[in-house]
């Protein structure tokens, strides 16, 4: 019997995904400057599975976490972050890391500046 979250892992490892090809649908929360944490989301579906990318921190470094759900995005099979899973993060985005902490900083320094 295969076991799904080993499947799933596996599958993970073997994505290359491109946050930058206007397929994700995304979602931004920010909270005042005093609490220091925001949080940048991007999902889709790939095949039977819904990806999630998330950046959270405040302005300076933050952690990137590539989680894959069944197809409902309910149930988690596996989960990266950095930095423990820096390299594969990479690998799955295509290079595209340092692209998501650069919007992510931009998003947040926009609302810092707002409030």
């Amino acid at each position: 019997m295969i076991d799904l979250r080993m499947k799933a892992k596996s599958d993970l490892l073997l994505m290359q995904l491109d946050l930058r090809d206007g397929t994700w649908d995304s979602s931004a929360t920010f909270f005042s400057f005093k609490r220091r944490w925001n949080h940048l989301q991007y999902w889709k579906r790939v095949g039977g599975y819904t990806v999630a990318v998330d950046c959270m921190g405040y302005v300076g470094p933050c952690r990137i976490t590539v989680d894959l759900f069944d197809g409902q995005g309910e149930g988690m099979l596996a989960h990266l972050e950095t930095p423990q899973h820096g390299f594969e993060v990479d690998n799955i985005l295509c290079g595209g890391r340092e692209w998501l902490e650069k919007e992510f900083s931009k998003h947040v320094w926009e609302f810092v500046n707002a409030t």
